[in-house]
């Protein structure tokens, strides 16, 4: 059976942040994709899925496949000249999208088997990780590995969740060593 993506050609060998296309067995939260462009490890990569649109994901891993036989390497160690015969591809870990809600959510169908992989761009890492650019409220951490991206830590939302909350009407008051008992609280 040939299908519609095995049976056209590649439109997406000039994109520029092309790297390359699903194969195999496809799921949802996970993927191959043979490489035409170079991709490391931990890169972010996008993904068009039929009904949420782009997705992003991580490379897991990047692997060489290779014809180098037992006889050919013993043949390349005695110093003969041996033809390898190499191809890439990488596994990817789906982290997903953000809906209308703007909550993170994973498709609930699989990718298409000959969609196009691509260099995830800025705008869609920072959404899906949920990167703002809050001088004002965040604290500059550093850069996203392998990006550009500027992270920030919003400082409100820090002192929010880390901020000590009333216990039985009470707000702790106790010294060090009183193990915030009643007669250790002087209230």
């Amino acid at each position: 059976m040939v299908t519609e993506a095995q049976s056209r050609p590649s439109l997406h060998a000039g994109d520029e942040g092309f790297v390359g296309v699903v194969y195999g067995d496809v799921g949802s939260t996970s993927l191959k994709f043979s490489v035409i462009r170079p991709v490391e490890r931990n890169e972010f990569v996008q993904i068009p899925h039929e009904t949420c649109g782009p997705v992003m994901g991580r490379v897991e891993e990047v692997e060489r496949h290779t014809d180098l036989s037992l006889e050919k390497a013993q043949a390349l160690g005695e110093g003969e000249p041996v033809d390898i015969e190499e191809k890439m591809s990488a596994s990817v870990a789906v982290i997903g999208y953000r809906d209308d809600r703007d909550l993170l959510q994973v498709p609930r169908t699989p990718f298409k088997a000959g969609a196009p992989v691509s260099h995830a761009e800025e705008d869609l890492i920072k959404k899906v990780l949920g990167l703002r650019d809050d001088k004002h409220h965040g604290a500059y951490v550093g850069l996203l590995a392998g990006h550009g991206i500027k992270v920030y830590l919003d400082i409100n939302a820090m002192v929010q969740k880390h901020v000590a909350s009333p216990r039985r009407g009470r707000w702790p008051t106790g010294r060090s060593g009183s193990a915030s008992s009643p007669a250790g609280t002087g209230t």
